[in-house]
């Protein structure tokens, strides 16, 4: 946690409000976005690391640039948040995660994706899902549309979760299975294909 008394912090704030002058400029970030050479510019001059070979649509909110990993051929849809740094409820300082976007993987418009989580290879993150702190999207796995995932899940490789589907806080979703539409997954607890178990600390509970 960067506190607003550390010098850190401070030339956090000049960082923010520095690339804030041009991702809330609707006109410069379509230039980023449609022009290759101005894209590589504006994520070299912030310190992003990475390939720059991913599609980047207009209204993307993106922040805290070296925290970000995107994989070649990845797609960040119209109006989809990188959650990257949380705010403290009193405003007195910034958490700042990483978050990590395989090759690939196609995140539609408006999804959320908050900071600490890693999405695998040939993912697909649905319209307006939502994706909390530090889970882990196994390679091919899919986020319906509207689905909501909590702090800290996990979802298998070729996993499908359904549309409007809720995985609660903690849970675990085995590889190769289908969360239907709508379904809900209660925190702590992991599905397998003989059915659904509570978890203890991380574990199957006896």
């Amino acid at each position: 946690m960067r506190r607003a008394n550390d010098p850190e912090f401070i030339a956090y704030r000049q960082y923010i409000a520095e690339i804030e002058r041009y991702t809330e400029n609707e006109d410069a970030m379509r230039a980023i976005a449609r022009e290759p050479m101005l894209k590589i510019a504006f994520f070299r001059t912030f310190g992003y690391r990475g390939e720059v070979e991913f599609t980047l649509m207009p209204e993307v909110w993106l922040r805290d640039l070296p925290l970000l990993v995107i994989g070649r051929d990845a797609h960040l849809g119209y109006g989809m948040i990188l959650g990257t740094g949380q705010v403290s409820q009193d405003g007195s300082g910034v958490r700042l995660r990483p978050i990590a976007i395989g090759a690939r993987s196609f995140c539609n418009q408006h999804a959320v994706i908050e900071g600490g989580t890693v999405i695998g290879d040939d993912c697909l993150v649905g319209i307006g899902s939502s994706i909390g702190e530090a889970c882990r999207i196994s390679d091919r796995a899919q986020i319906g549309d509207c689905a909501r995932l909590g702090h800290e899940v996990a979802i298998g490789e070729r996993t499908v979760i359904g549309h409007n589907a809720r995985i609660g806080n903690g849970s675990v979703i085995d590889p190769d299975l289908r969360v239907g539409d709508g379904a809900r997954i209660p925190p702590q607890h992991r599905l397998t294909s003989a059915g659904l178990f509570p978890l203890l600390a991380g574990r199957l509970a006896a």
